[in-house]
């Protein structure tokens, strides 16, 4: 299993049904809630290429579920 504990994860649908449990696992793991980025639609439209690369640049994940 890998060490996260130490890199900022991005968790795309992070709010969703899906992704909450993917970021409840990540913090039993160790990552911090501040570490831990979960893209709002209001803010990055992620079927927008201009958005995601805004999203990439302003954020700079390492990790990317």
């Amino acid at each position: 299993m890998y060490n996260l504990s130490d890199k900022k994860v991005m968790v795309t649908g992070g709010s969703g049904f899906l992704g909450s449990h993917i970021v409840d696992g990540l913090k039993k793991r160790g990552v911090l809630e501040n570490q831990i980025l979960i893209p709002r639609h209001a803010e990055y439209n992620l079927t927008n290429k201009s958005s995601v690369d805004r999203l990439f640049d302003q954020t700079r994940p390492q990790v990317v579920f």
